[in-house]
């Protein structure tokens, strides 16, 4: 392989169930398994960088109780139309 390539082989060993199962989803999308796999790669990337909502935060209790996520949400949105 040329040395300036911006890929790389793989050889991964998975269970019979889930190698089927990756070939059969890749056949009735039309994808093989390297892109199948290089998508779900891209997608763990995103999540790395994920920052949910502040509505969402407060849902699932990462906010601080001592924070008031409507006056925060209120403010953001008066500051985005006021400009």
């Amino acid at each position: 392989m040329d040395s300036s390539s911006s890929e790389l082989t793989l050889t991964i060993q998975l269970p019979a169930e889930d190698l089927r199962f990756a070939e059969a989803y890749g056949a009735r999308h039309g994808i093989s398994l390297a892109e199948l796999f290089d998508r779900y790669l891209r997608i763990l990337q995103e999540l790395e960088h994920y920052q949910p909502s502040i509505s969402v935060q407060e849902i699932t209790a990462l906010v601080p109780s001592d924070i008031d996520v409507k006056e925060v949400y209120q403010d953001h949105l008066t500051e985005k139309h006021d400009r």
